[in-house]
């Protein structure tokens, strides 16, 4: 499971690093202030990007080969233990690591902690030494309990029970502090930090690209929509004698003419409904995390915050444009297949609806536990298995609106 979670990280970040390139060298023809400003976006975008996949890459081990002597950058921490001789020890639950600095906060040594990428905790236990308690499984199904030295040396290893309460009863004696970190590196301390510059830059890309709605002064399109009803109320003097049922022609500012003959389909809104039921579960989700987020000060619980509210921003931005698609020109009817045909179409059309009611209902299920749990790395991993069951929503939505074309053309007719 680790390197699976490893593996979906760095594709997931070479996606985006990739694209963020494309924006840095494509002129394209742009205007310089574009092309400069789609520079600076792709930069945010690809630095971004690193910076919030780095701690979760970490965190799951995949830079374990590291050596002791690489500081990663601390900034803002908190659990920070100080030894019996004025030594640090400094928890970075979000890249997995657990960092040494003398008393006048020099860097030491570093090296990994197992503990699933989720929170830990540390308790001093003499003799240089210290506890470290994991807050999730690790191995096993049960939590971890590390006896480490300052040195970077594991003592010994044992487990206990994967209860919420025996973790909440390890005591909480570290303290925060700011460990010195030099200000361009401060970026990398939070994932965060490099989620807010990826969404940043996004935003200037979307603006060097003019994908933004230009707007007038009273906040409308600019692209202004003539509406001409042709049928039997049209002006003859403008398009004749027409007997044909009635359609639409939209004339845009720029002359082009739209012929817009509909015919109602309930099929048409399948993909508007199914991610309206896929972002109202992402909404329950985002709401449990940050209700969490307000009780438990873990980092892992503001990725899963930021985790659910960007899918619910993304089930929003496409069910305006669904909106639109929903109103498509319907195509012609075409030939009705056989009655046998249509039975296996009807038992796969049932398999399939059970299937995306089953993958949904447990996909979200396991997201709202992890919500309350603060485990934001595994929503994010969870994503994929979410885009599947969105794709499996659609495909019901869309059977359940074919069955009811099908209702409606029996008993009101074809034509209406």
């Amino acid at each position: 499971m680790k390197y699976i979670f490893i593996l979906i990280i760095l594709v997931i970040g070479s996606v985006w690093v990739l694209a963020a390139l494309r924006a840095i060298f494509d002129r394209d023809g742009k205007p310089l202030w574009r092309w400069l400003m789609g520079m600076v976006a792709g930069a945010l975008m690809a630095v971004g990007i690193v910076v919030f996949l780095s701690g979760g890459l970490s965190a799951a081990g995949g830079l374990n080969w590291l050596p002791t002597t690489f500081e990663w950058p601390a900034g803002h921490v908190s659990g920070v233990l100080t030894m019996q001789h004025g030594e640090h020890v400094v928890p970075l639950p979000d890249a997995g690591r657990i960092q040494i600095y003398d008393r006048q906060w020099r860097f030491v040594r570093g090296w990994h902690v197992e503990a699933s990428g989720g929170d830990f905790k540390m308790v001093p236990a003499g003799n240089d030494q210290f506890d470290v308690y994991t807050a999730k499984r690790v191995k096993g199904g049960q939590c971890a309990h590390y006896v480490f030295s300052i040195d970077g040396r594991l003592i010994s290893q044992s487990s206990y029970p994967n209860d919420a309460d025996t973790y909440n009863a390890v005591p909480n004696v570290g303290v925060a502090a700011v460990v010195p970190t030099r200000i361009w590196l401060w970026v990398f301390s939070s994932p965060l930090y490099g989620w807010e510059m990826a969404i940043v830059g996004m935003l200037l890309l979307a603006v060097s690209q003019g994908n933004l709605p230009q707007m007038n002064r009273r906040g409308a399109k600019r692209e202004h929509v003539a509406v001409h009803r042709v049928g039997e109320a049209a002006p003859s003097a403008m398009y004749g004698e027409v007997t044909a049922p009635p359609v639409e022609f939209r004339t845009t500012g720029a002359g082009e003419i739209r012929s817009d003959h509909r015919r109602f389909s309930f099929a048409n809104f399948g993909c508007l409904l199914s991610t309206l039921v896929w972002t109202l579960g992402w909404v329950v989700v985002a709401c449990i995390a940050i209700k969490t987020v307000r009780h438990v000060s873990n980092p892992s619980a503001v990725v899963g915050v930021v985790t659910s509210v960007v899918m619910v921003l993304i089930g929003l931005r496409v069910i305006s444009r669904s909106d639109k698609k929903a109103k498509a020109p319907k195509k012609e009817p075409v030939e009705q297949p056989s009655l046998g045909r249509q039975i296996g179409g009807w038992v796969a059309s049932l398999v399939w609806c059970g299937v995306a009611l089953i993958w949904n209902i447990g996909i979200f299920g396991v997201l709202c536990q992890q919500a309350a749990k603060g485990s934001g790395w595994f929503m994010l991993l969870l994503v994929i298995w979410s885009l599947v069951g969105w794709f499996l929503l659609v495909i019901l939505f869309v059977h359940i609106g074919g069955i009811l074309d099908w209702i409606r053309k029996i008993f009101v007719g074809e034509n209406n």
